[in-house]
């Protein structure tokens, strides 16, 4: 980020990382998925994803929930980039061919989410 760019707070995530704070812009989360005590985030522009330094339940609490969904206990996807959803095994395919599990329990909110 450069010196004179501005930070919209509202559309950001900040979280912990090995490199200190990150600003992450909420249309570049494509997902996030629990490792333990990190959490991984995946993100439209890396190949690699973001390991935070903060558990998922933290970083569900900040994030805007008419935009993020906890399809599962380890995963919180952003339904803006759903490519699509494969009923038989309870699966979301993200953009870039990421797939996420959806637990049973979660799959009719994400379905009434999605319409």
């Amino acid at each position: 980020m450069m010196a004179n760019e501005e930070v919209n707070i509202v559309n950001t995530l900040v979280c912990k990382a090995t490199e200190g704070l990150v600003f992450i812009n909420h249309d570049d989360i494509i997902c996030l998925k629990a490792d333990r005590n990190y959490t991984e985030v995946f993100l439209v522009d890396k190949e690699k994803p973001l390991r935070a330094m903060e558990n998922i339940s933290s970083l569900n609490l900040v994030l805007p929930q008419n935009v993020f969904f906890q399809c599962q206990r380890s995963y919180i996807i952003n339904t803006r980039h759903i490519s699509h959803y494969r009923k038989k095994c309870k699966e979301l395919v993200m953009i870039k061919e990421i797939t996420v599990p959806v637990s049973r329990s979660n799959e009719k909110g994400l379905l009434q989410r999605c319409r």
